[in-house]
């Protein structure tokens, strides 16, 4: 799912691989990885800095949409739509984090 939306992104911006991995600071080797399809869950640390070096936004990436763009809308923080969504991302996020940990802990400090 990232993956299209990545490369959406990419088609906008024309930039070449060569270019994101410059401006991103993620390995060239990597970005053509994650770009072809051979990495099926790049990291969320190189998804940011992809995303950010080629000028978007993780709410593109991820989905999240608001249905009322104004200024007004927004003053003072997101809606109440929008701020669902952020949550139910950052707790996808957590867990996943969590599992990994788990499985770090276990790998090197067995209890």
């Amino acid at each position: 799912m990232i993956y299209k939306q990545l490369k959406e992104l990419k088609e906008k911006t024309k930039m070449t691989n060569h270019e994101i991995a410059e401006l991103s600071g993620v390995p060239e080797s990597t970005i053509t990885r994650i770009f072809s399809g051979h990495t099926d869950n790049p990291t969320f640390q190189n998804v940011c800095d992809i995303v950010l070096a080629l000028g978007g936004s993780l709410d593109d990436i991820a989905g999240i949409k608001c249905p009322k763009k104004s200024e007004e809308h927004h003053e003072g923080g997101a809606c109440k739509k929008c701020e669902k969504h952020i949550d139910t991302i950052a707790n996808q996020y957590r867990s996943e984090l969590e599992r990994k940990i788990n499985v770090f802990h276990a790998y090197f400090f067995c209890a």
